[in-house]
C-alpha cells in the first residue's frame, strides 16, 4: 500500500502483484454481488462496490490499473478535506 497527498487529495494504492484481471471481467469488478465463479477466495462480491460507493461519497473516485506483467493496482482518491461532500449525521436529509 502506498499512500500519498497530491494537490490537495488523498491517494491511496493499492496492488496485487498476483493474478491479474481477465480484460473480459474489469468492465464489471464494482458490480454487486459480482464474483468470478472460479476464484476459491471466500466473498460475497461487496468489497469493490462498497470502496467505490465510500469514495464517491466523499468526493472522490477509484481506479484499477491492470497488466498481465505487473499486476492490479487499485488507486483510491479522495479530497483531503472531503466535508464539503459529506453530510453531517445531525442535519436530517432533504426529500430531493
Amino acid at each position: 500500500m502506498h499512500v500519498e497527498a497530491v494537490l490537495e487529495r488523498l491517494i491511496v494504492t493499492v496492488h496485487n502483484g498476483g493474478s491479474a484481471i481477465a480484460p473480459e471481467q474489469a468492465e464489471c469488478i464494482f458490480d454487486y454481488l459480482r464474483r468470478e465463479n472460479d476464484n476459491p477466495a471466500p466473498g460475497w462480491g461487496i468489497g469493490l462496490p462498497f470502496v467505490q460507493n465510500v469514495a464517491e461519497s466523499h468526493g472522490g473516485s477509484i481506479a484499477v490499473d491492470n497488466a498481465p506483467e505487473t499486476g492490479t493496482s487499485f488507486i483510491f482518491d479522495v479530497p483531503v478535506d472531503c466535508r464539503p461532500f459529506v453530510q453531517p449525521a445531525d442535519v436530517p436529509k432533504s426529500d430531493n
